[in-house]
């Protein structure tokens, strides 16, 4: 919600309790949605922030990713930008990709998109040049 991708305002309004941390920023509870008892609570939640994903990356051009936003943490005010904070995403959870392919692989488990696949969960698509070349 601070860096105003579009439908996050109206995703936010579902959360029913928020805390505000030690710099005034405003956290969800994690107790307030119950994800972790009901499957299909997970997967409502998911594909509602896969929509703030997916219409900000349809949205959004080059120039709107320099945009910035105010941030308040440890007592220090930033100015982040959307580029930022979506490469800070996308590097926790290629960091937890890798904590997954190894926990699986310590327990004997194939996890093919995270091993074979490099941690990509779909193929590129074909070339439509049938020699190779490029």
């Amino acid at each position: 919600m601070r860096m105003g991708a579009p439908g996050s305002a109206e995703v936010g309004k579902q959360i029913s309790e928020w805390i505000q941390d030690s710099d005034g920023n405003s956290d969800i509870l994690e107790t307030s949605i119950a994800i972790t008892e009901q499957p299909t609570e997970l997967v409502h939640w998911l594909n509602l922030t896969w929509q703030i994903v997916e219409e900000s990356l349809k949205l959004w051009t080059v120039t709107d990713l320099s945009k910035t936003y105010k941030h308040k943490w440890n007592g220090q005010i930033y100015d982040v930008s959307r580029q930022w904070t979506i490469w800070r995403v996308m590097n926790h959870d290629i960091h937890h990709g890798g904590e997954l392919s190894l926990m699986l692989g310590l327990q004997g488990i194939e996890a093919f998109e995270l091993s074979a696949l490099f941690g990509h969960v779909i193929l590129p698509p074909l070339s439509s040049d049938s020699s190779g070349k490029g």
